[in-house]
């Protein structure tokens, strides 16, 4: 995948915020800021196991949940260089409001290290502490650029 040096995705603001959340803040931010394309680094066991599972996972989700589940078109923000490739956006199972209703991410861990109790409630301000920050720094860049109300 070739990297745009002009955007800044969530991913890229995790590990921005987030100390070593995808590697060092300081070099992210000035690999995304290069003017020269990159080619991303072949993704390790972890990330391969967690694409692999995303469809599955996503396809379980809608059975579970309802609505249509989909994967998300590419985000920009009101700056040019605000990006984001959010995992699937949900609509509703109803054609009266043909609108999205939210977006979701799939998430796979190697542990549960940094995730709250099974059952948590993760609206309201305490979020922050139930999911680990480095993935609630990129859903709440995804809120700011898809004008969602939840994520």
């Amino acid at each position: 995948m070739i990297h745009d040096p002009t955007k800044c995705g969530g991913t890229a603001v995790a590990s921005i915020l987030v100390p070593h959340a995808w590697g060092p803040g300081f070099g992210v931010w000035t690999a995304a800021r290069s003017p020269e394309p990159r080619v991303e680094p072949p993704a390790s066991p972890a990330q391969g196991r967690g694409k692999a599972l995303e469809e599955p996972i996503a396809s379980w989700y809608e059975r579970e949940r309802g609505g249509c589940v989909a994967f998300g078109k590419p985000l920009v923000g009101p700056e040019p260089w605000m990006s984001g490739s959010p995992d699937r956006i949900v609509w509703p199972e109803s054609d009266e409001d043909p609108r999205p209703t939210f977006g979701l991410e799939v998430k796979t861990a190697t542990s549960r290290q940094g995730w709250g109790p099974d059952g948590a409630d993760v609206t309201g301000l305490d979020a922050g502490s139930v999911i680990p920050p480095r993935y609630a720094v990129q859903v709440l860049w995804y809120l700011a650029l898809s004008g969602f109300d939840c994520w």
